[in-house]
């Protein structure tokens, strides 16, 4: 498992998300968990490293934009 970070590309306003660190086999099904979040498409991401194996699978930790 792989930990990634996950970033909203379009235009965010506030009481919204705009970033996720998730824990994930690959890129692709790291962006998919974060459809939800996000509700776009619009998003690209970063691979920070390796999980360590306790780490669960998933949102880890997310930015919210509370207005």
């Amino acid at each position: 498992m792989n930990l990634y970070l996950v970033v909203r590309t379009d235009d965010r306003t506030y009481d919204e998300y705009d970033s996720a660190v998730v824990c994930a086999e690959n890129a692709q099904e790291a962006m998919t968990s974060c459809l939800n979040m996000f509700n776009e498409g619009f998003m690209n991401y970063t691979l920070l490293g390796v999980a360590e194996k306790t780490v669960p699978k998933g949102e880890i930790l997310a930015s919210f934009n509370a207005g």
